[in-house]
């Protein structure tokens, strides 16, 4: 799972917001969240919890706090080690390269895992996640995106994200209560 704008309200679209909700004010859940992945959690014994996200490997202990505080499942955390020079910090495609070599990694050190992608409409989580999903077919189960940008799940943007996808292995939500907790 993301973790900004997915579990933690971040704002990551209005960069002033992002930079109060990361820096000054106290870290938030989204709501309905922690419930959702709890389910998942207690529907399989068996089922792992992986938090993949752009953020600078700098905030890990805040982070960590912030899973463990507002009852996520544990799980590994993975962030990026981030380089503050401004080619750098001005590269858009970054995070996303950041998230699927994460996740390409997770892949290979559980090869036997079915994995569930959960992500948001913030940035480009539908795009990495999608590339990902065409890469790994038997071994991507689902796609969750949680819907921050107000697109339609008609919306151009997914068609071409998800391009390849099986509809029914995508879904673009806002109420996470309305979310499955299994998957095949």
């Amino acid at each position: 799972a993301d973790i900004d704008d997915t579990i933690k309200h971040t704002q990551v679209r209005n960069k002033r917001e992002m930079l109060q909700n990361t820096f000054v004010r106290e870290f938030a859940a989204v709501p309905g969240m922690a419930a959702w992945f709890g389910r998942v959690a207690r529907g399989s014994p068996n089922v792992a919890f992986h938090y993949v996200s752009g953020s600078p490997l700098q905030l890990m202990p805040a982070l960590a706090a912030f899973i463990r505080g507002s009852e996520f499942p544990a799980g590994s955390v993975h962030l990026r080690a981030l380089a503050f020079t401004p080619a750098a910090l001005l590269d858009p495609d970054a995070t996303s390269r950041h998230k699927q070599a994460e996740i390409a990694q997770l892949l290979a050190d559980h090869p036997r895992r079915r994995f569930v992608l959960v992500g948001d409409s913030g940035e480009r989580d539908p795009e990495t996640y999608g590339a990902i999903a065409r890469q790994h077919p038997t071994r991507v189960a689902a796609l969750l995106i949680r819907n921050v940008s107000d697109e339609d799940a008609a919306a151009p943007r997914y068609a071409q994200a998800f391009a390849g996808v099986a509809r029914e292995r995508w879904q673009v939500f806002t109420d996470p209560a309305a979310l499955p907790s299994d998957w095949p």
